[in-house]
């Protein structure tokens, strides 16, 4: 799996419960098992697939080129 799926679990995770928490404390949904379970299980299966599509991680190294030049005065073969 490519991304960071540990940190993207624990985010999601965090996130789903405050979300359940900032929506009861608004009077937008009430705290039920479903919002405090379910939301927080939500944002960990959100974070996990995003961790995967992830467009980091990996370094490719099938085009990998210098990244500096060679010193003044130093011919390359």
């Amino acid at each position: 799996m490519r991304g960071k799926p540990v940190l993207a679990a624990i985010s999601g995770l965090l996130f789903g419960f405050f979300l359940a928490l900032a929506l009861q404390q608004w009077s937008v949904y009430p705290l039920t098992v479903l919002s405090v379970l379910g939301l927080p299980l939500l944002g960990l299966i959100l974070g996990l697939l995003l961790a995967a599509w992830a467009p980091f991680g990996g370094r490719d190294t099938s085009a990998e080129t210098p990244t500096t030049q060679p010193p003044a005065g130093e011919e390359t073969a």
